[in-house]
């Protein structure tokens, strides 16, 4: 009997099956909304928990250390004594120029200190017959040396002459169509009065080795030394305005507007060749200048303190050979500051990275010769925008990944400055971040691309909800409460935030409570 029911209810389902279909749909939906399970609403529960919040960029890896050190004077490169790659340590000499005449200079400088520290002395001891026969000898052998100095000054000055000569008519006078009057560039540039400006001064320079080689004729071996002195002084001068126009024409060369990049090579070539052979006839100049004028205290203060022997020095002879001896420890460390602008030093413990010059070459002045970055922690510079600027500060940590090593391995930092200028990258106002690594790791390396999550706040233990769940109307922040569960009941609450985390969460202050569940959807 139960078969046969069966049998028929079957046949009934296979003849009808798309009513059947339909009757088990409704009683299904019936049965799901007398469940309450008819509310599509999803929700989210207030949770107690930690909130973060960070700033995210992206920039390089760079050494704490780096500088580009450069001669503050053009020379011959004469000595480099590192090679790319070597480890350099604080004060350790790098390279030097040509500076032999400085050298000396500094030889000379440090026997007339000791010379006056002698005199000085001397004056102290007294009046033996004994130091007043060495005192004589050694202010002839003085006077002997000075007069040997003012010789040598007419050849310092024939050469002098002749490196500024080669300067102008030979070096300079290659950019221009040159006659007696009228200097012309053979250029145009984008400043009238700049390419006027060189014309004049190479008008000047003619001027000047002029009257320098009309002095020049009269100075013979039988000149007075204060003819030389007005010779020396001259030339100082002259080769002042001698090396205004070689920089004037420098200035012109770097605006003209007329002339191919082959070109220009060729006639930044010639001047600093110029530049070269002026700097040099000024040095030896000045420098001539300067031993003279060392040796005449040195005489004087001989001389001083010979009379001084014999006599017996009062207090104000004291006085002068006091002053003398400052005075030579003054020329003493000018020509050791002299000297030591030639010579590059390292300023710290580090790694050579660049040498672009090659001894024998000259080297023009501030122009890089030797790079180096420093030991130890590596930095991060990145950029961050307007609107995140506030959230950081110097003190604020950091976890970076490389990407050349993926987003797995994480390196600690923290930020070491903020720049108070901003930049304007690609029409966003930027403030530069320096980062810097916590601990070193040979895995850092310089260029590398840094991505940075540095860390604003940090709040634990406190109540939050989703972000996207928070309403902001009529500057209030809302949420919606679900009141009943059954029927999906809900209405919206007024409520106060802390927080808002990049991590997607915001600190709920007051009007939930934890437990609590929001509607999401």
């Amino acid at each position: 009997m139960i078969k046969e029911k069966i049998s028929k209810v079957w046949a009934f389902i296979k003849k009808h099956w798309l009513l059947t279909l339909i009757a088990v749909v409704v009683v299904v939906i019936i049965i799901i909304s007398m469940s309450g399970g008819g509310s599509t609403l999803t929700t989210a529960s207030v949770e107690r928990g930690t909130v973060i919040s960070e700033v995210s960029v992206t920039g390089k890896v760079k050494p704490a250390q780096s500088l580009d050190l450069a001669f503050t004077q053009s020379g011959r490169l004469e000595r480099v004594f590192v090679k790319v790659g070597d480890k350099v340590v604080t004060g350790q000499t790098l390279a030097h120029l040509d500076n032999g005449d400085l050298a000396a200079h500094v030889s000379q400088a440090q026997a007339s200190v000791k010379a006056q520290q002698a005199n000085l002395d001397e004056i102290r001891k007294g009046n033996r017959i004994e130091i007043v026969q060495a005192k004589q000898a050694e202010l002839e052998k003085y006077q002997s040396d000075l007069n040997s100095y003012y010789t040598d000054s007419i050849n310092i000055l024939n050469s002098a002459y002749a490196k500024a000569h080669d300067s102008i008519k030979t070096q300079l006078d290659e950019l221009f169509n040159y006659d007696d009057i009228n200097p012309d560039l053979t250029f145009s540039t984008s400043d009238t009065f700049k390419e006027t400006s060189a014309e004049n001064k190479r008008l000047i320079a003619g001027e000047q080795l002029d009257e320098w080689q009309k002095e020049l004729n009269l100075l013979s071996f039988s000149s007075s030394k204060t003819d030389i002195d007005k010779y020396l002084l001259n030339a100082k001068q002259r080769i002042y305005k001698i090396r205004e126009a070689v920089d004037a024409v420098s200035e012109a060369l770097d605006i003209s507007v007329s002339l191919s990049s082959t070109s220009i090579s060729t006639y930044k070539a010639y001047v600093n060749i110029a530049r070269t052979n002026v700097n040099s006839a000024a040095s030896a100049v000045a420098g001539q200048i300067q031993l003279i004028e060392g040796q005449k205290l040195s005489v004087q203060g001989i001389q001083n303190n010979y009379n001084q022997i014999v006599t017996g020095a009062t207090a104000e002879q004291l006085k002068a050979q006091e002053a003398l001896y400052e005075q030579a420890v003054a020329n003493y460390q000018y020509a050791l500051a002299q000297l030591d602008k030639t010579i590059l030093r390292s300023p710290f413990d580090g790694t050579v990275t660049k040498i672009p010059f090659s001894v024998g070459d000259i080297v023009p002045p501030n122009s890089t010769t030797v790079s180096i970055i420093g030991v130890g922690k590596y930095q991060i510079e990145a950029n961050v925008s307007e609107s995140d600027i506030s959230k950081i500060a110097v003190g604020k940590t950091a976890k970076v990944d490389l990407d050349a090593y993926g987003t797995d391995i994480l390196f600690d930092a923290k930020v070491v400055g903020v720049d108070l200028s901003s930049t304007v990258i690609e029409g966003v106002a930027t403030y530069k971040t320096t980062l810097e690594f916590l601990l070193d790791d040979q895995r850092i390396l310089p260029g590398l691309t840094a991505n940075v999550d540095i860390l604003s706040d940090k709040k634990d233990n406190v109540l939050y909800v989703p972000t996207r769940n928070v309403i902001r109307e009529d500057g209030k922040r809302k949420v919606k409460l679900l009141i009943n569960e059954k029927t999906g009941e809900n209405k919206e609450v007024e409520i106060v935030i802390g927080l808002r985390g990049s991590d997607g969460r915001t600190e709920i202050i007051s009007g939930l409570k934890e437990g609590d569940k929001i509607i999401t959807e």
